[in-house]
């Protein structure tokens, strides 16, 4: 099983029919949203999707942190697979281990925005005085800046055509408010 298929099967939510999920950072709401923290009820997929994380973090990073809170079981498997010195971001402030090195790694759940990640990017910084880089899970295509496991385009065509043209629709109105918003610095 692939991560895209381990994603839809395992932490996607739907709504079509009804009003949808609310987006908080855009102010919109979608017929879709990802509950990663849902795979944690299953280990085999949880050790896939964090093996396959630290693969493309591998050699990239020198420590690593999960974005609060749904990065964090994955950034403690990677850095149990890999090896790879962890620390926890709570607040403004790290704690449960210490930044290694000059590249620290962020995993965050899911991508819409990047606040979140923005947000444990900052702590670290100012904690540090090092910039580091996140990696998302699912990235919902607003954030390019963002190396994903699985991307928005990667699920498009496991819909029905109604449901796929709603998304598309959905995509695309999410996206210009994302833009919109992040001219103002939002």
């Amino acid at each position: 099983m692939n991560v895209r298929d381990v994603l839809l099967k395992r932490a996607l939510m739907t709504d079509f029919e009804g009003d949808g999920f609310e987006y908080a950072h855009l102010g919109i709401r979608g017929p879709i949203k990802f509950e990663i923290h849902r795979l944690s009820a299953h280990p085999k997929e949880m050790d896939l999707v964090s093996r396959l994380l630290g693969e493309q973090m591998i050699g990239n990073v020198s420590s690593i942190a999960g974005v609060p809170t749904g990065g964090e079981p994955f950034a403690f498997l990677v850095s149990s697979y890999f090896e790879i010195p962890a620390f926890r971001i709570k607040g403004n402030y790290i704690e449960d281990g210490y930044v290694v090195g000059n590249c620290p790694g962020l995993i965050e759940d899911a991508t819409n925005t990047g606040k979140s990640g923005d947000i444990a990017r900052g702590v670290v910084k100012g904690n540090f005085n090092v910039d580091s880089k996140i990696y998302s899970i699912f990235n919902y295509g607003f954030r390019d800046d963002v190396p994903s496991l699985v991307y928005f385009r990667d699920i498009l065509p496991c819909f029905k055509s109604s449901e796929r043209e709603r998304l598309e629709e959905w995509y695309e109105k999410a996206k210009k408010r994302y833009n919109k918003r992040s001219l103002k610095g939002l």
